[in-house]
């Protein structure tokens, strides 16, 4: 039995997309609503070799590698499944390859080789692949699709995860080399209680937001 695709499935989708560093284009939810599998494999892609952590959604496998030293994972890409047909390799047909299949996109004209390790992950994935297409079959049938409140909904309560939080103001202190820009910055947009970024004089913020703000001001205060 495999999970079917409600509101808290996006949140998760949200809040995964969230931890991801450097992403790149469209967000998660825009054409995906359920993770499926994921698992570590090794890719071979115009000549490279390389392993990888991949997570199979509907429509979609994004590709990430594991950061050394904080175990972090960094967006490398992703292969539309809708655009792909995938061909089994027995073992050995390409070199080097065993436990592999190739994802062939003929509308870019551009493939991929992904194998595992041992058989038996091989024989999961292939289950697993086969799963995401029967999952997208029956949400066309049923008409389900992630709506646009879905997904603003998702992104609002990510916005407000604590991992989430200090990931931002993380990437603030990095990208601001002066205190008087940051505090430009801080005093100019502010993040509201429904997830609206809008400015100081037309929100009311939370004591605890207040704190945190005046908090980060001093430590930028001290540190440039």
């Amino acid at each position: 039995n495999f999970p079917t695709p409600h509101s808290w499935t996006a949140n998760k989708l949200a809040q995964w997309q969230a931890t991801v560093d450097d992403w790149r284009g469209d967000d998660l939810l825009k054409e995906s609503s359920i993770l499926i599998h994921s698992g570590s494999l090794t890719k071979i892609s115009a000549g490279n070799k390389q392993t990888r952590r991949f997570f199979l959604f509907d429509h979609q496998l994004v590709y990430c590698r594991k950061l050394l030293g904080s175990g972090r994972l960094q967006y490398k890409g992703r292969i539309n499944i809708d655009q792909c047909r995938i061909v089994d390799l027995p073992d050995n047909s390409e070199a080097g390859v065993c436990n592999g299949w190739r994802m062939e996109n003929p509308v870019k004209q551009k493939w991929i080789v992904l194998f595992c390790k041992h058989p038996a992950e091989k024989r999961k994935w292939m289950d697993m692949l086969t799963e995401e297409r029967r999952q997208v079959r029956n949400d066309r049938e049923s008409g389900f699709l992630v709506t646009e409140a879905m997904r603003r909904a998702a992104y609002v309560s990510s916005a407000h995860n604590t991992t989430t939080k200090s990931k931002l103001l993380l990437r603030a202190n990095q990208k601001y080399k002066s205190s008087s820009s940051l505090r430009e910055e801080l005093s100019g947009s502010l993040v509201t209680d429904s997830g609206v970024v809008g400015r100081p004089s037309s929100v009311q913020l939370s004591d605890k937001k207040h704190k945190l703000g005046k908090s980060f001001l001093r430590k930028q205060k001290f540190t440039t």
